[in-house]
C-alpha cells in the first residue's frame, strides 16, 4: 500500500488480498487501529503552524513564502490541482483549485469549498510557520 502519508486508516480486504508486498499493521484489515503514519507528517502535526493571514492575503498575484509553504502542504495531503510550471509561491488559479480540492477533502462544499482559506480550513492544514 506504499509508504505511509498520515494517520488515517488506508486499510483494504481487496488490496490485502491480491497485493503482495511490505504492509504496516495499520493496513491489516483487522487492525482496529493507526500508528503516527510516516515521520514527515508526525513531524508536520507537532510543528508550530503558520498563522493565518487572514483572506484578503489571497489574491491574485499575492508572491508569499507562505503560499510556496502552502503549495506544499496541499501536494502532501493529495490535492494537487497544479499544472506543471506553476509559480509555487505566487496566488494564482490553480492554488484555488487546489485549496478547493483540501476544502472539499475536509468534507465542506458550496460557498465553503470556494478555494478561499478560510481560518478553520488553514489551520487543519498545519502549513509550517516559517519563523
Amino acid at each position: 500500500m506504499g509508504q505511509p502519508t498520515d494517520f488515517t486508516s488506508h486499510r483494504s480486504a481487496r488490496v490485502w488480498k491480491s497485493q503482495g508486498g511490505w504492509y504496516a499493521h495499520a493496513h491489516v484489515p483487522e487492525n482496529d487501529h493507526v500508528d503516527p503514519g510516516s515521520w514527515p507528517v508526525f513531524a508536520a502535526r507537532m510543528a508550530p503552524a503558520e498563522p493565518f493571514p487572514g483572506a484578503a492575503f489571497f489574491h491574485t498575484g499575492q508572491k508569499s513564502p507562505v503560499i510556496a509553504a502552502m503549495h506544499r502542504r496541499l501536494v502532501a495531503e493529495d490535492c494537487d490541482r497544479y499544472r506543471p510550471g506553476d509559480a509555487i509561491d505566487v496566488w494564482e488559479i490553480d492554488d484555488v483549485n487546489s485549496y478547493a480540492a483540501w476544502q472539499r477533502k475536509l468534507g465542506l462544499s458550496g460557498r465553503d469549498a470556494d478555494g478561499t482559506p478560510g481560518k478553520p480550513s488553514w489551520d487543519r492544514l498545519r502549513v509550517p510557520h516559517l519563523a
